[in-house]
């Protein structure tokens, strides 16, 4: 299922809102939704290795096309003129691909970097400097100026994937993403930012082979020792990058001041890695109040031939 996000407003932060952002918001959906009591089964299923359902990171939309990230392979071929290097090599500038652009390449046609025209292509997104005041509350004067990173995509949104497993969850689960999309997604929510409207589509978006070499990320994943196990006896078939993900507990429903999650290493949206039977990543405990606060780290996997 594609969950698609119209923008009402802009949304604050330096990157579009990533799996565990999604999760977590989700998560707050069902809990003030519904009960604490769903939360904490949905959250021991996932711990049981047995997810009721999966999410991917959010990507951009604009007009009629959608845009998935440039899976992270070295196997472009540069080609001999002086024309296809120059365009070998920014391709590397390239953040996202059309999703036409992207069943074309995990169906085995590598060369298809090399043919793409503007419109399939999308570099990083444009965040901006937006000023900010705060507003002393005794005398009405302005106390000092601030800037934060805020963005807004032209004729388009975002939008990511859910596969629901567990169907009871279903109606739910779309309750609490309209909850999130009303209530705001990131930072400032309070404040108007990152507020959407949701429309949900079971539009086959991904068109994967009959015999795939390699399994592509579309979220953030948090790899369990059984997944660098496979990694280490295939390392043929990895091509990945890390990132560092460290947030804040949701203040806006916990009493603690103590609001640091620990800092873990995830493996980056477009990482190739072997097929596997079964799910990659793990959810992780990133802080332990009085009660244990989880980060999403499950992979949403497609297949493809990347070799």
């Amino acid at each position: 299922m594609i969950v698609k996000l119209k923008p009402l407003s802009l949304f604050k932060g330096s990157a579009l809102p990533r799996s565990d952002t999604i999760f977590g918001g989700i998560c707050w959906g069902l809990a003030i939704l519904y009960s604490e009591n769903l939360l904490v089964e949905v959250l021991q299923s996932f711990r049981d290795k047995n997810p009721p359902f999966i999410i991917s990171s959010s990507f951009p939309w604009k007009k009629d096309t959608y845009f998935l990230p440039k899976p992270l392979t070295a196997n472009i071929d540069p080609g001999n003129s002086p024309e296809e290097i120059k365009k070998a090599k920014g391709i590397k500038k390239i953040q996202y691909i059309s999703s036409e652009v992207f069943n074309r390449l995990i169906n085995g046609e590598p060369k298809i970097y090399l043919n793409m025209k503007e419109q399939d292509t999308m570099e990083k997104i444009k965040f901006e400097d937006i000023p900010h005041n705060t507003i002393n509350r005794l005398s009405d004067n302005s106390e000092h100026i601030f800037y934060s990173q805020e963005g807004f995509i032209k004729d388009g949104g975002i939008y990511f994937f859910i596969k629901i497993f567990d169907r009871s969850l279903e109606k739910k689960l779309t309750g609490a993403i309209n909850w999130l999309s009303e209530r705001g997604i990131g930072g400032d929510s309070s404040t108007g930012k990152g507020h959407f409207t949701a429309e949900f589509t079971d539009e086959e978006l991904i068109k994967e082979p009959a015999h795939p070499d390699r399994s592509i990320n579309l979220s953030l994943l948090y790899l369990s020792k059984e997944d660098k196990t496979l990694m280490k006896s295939e390392k043929e078939k990895c091509s990945y990058e890390l990132v560092k993900r460290k947030g804040r507990v949701e203040s806006a429903y916990s009493p603690s001041t103590d609001i640091w999650k620990r800092t873990v290493l995830m493996l980056k949206e477009g990482s190739l890695l072997p097929v596997k039977e079964g799910f990659y990543g793990e959810n992780v405990i990133v802080k332990d109040l009085s009660w244990k606060i989880w980060q999403y780290g499950y992979g949403y996997m497609v297949k493809g031939v990347m070799s």
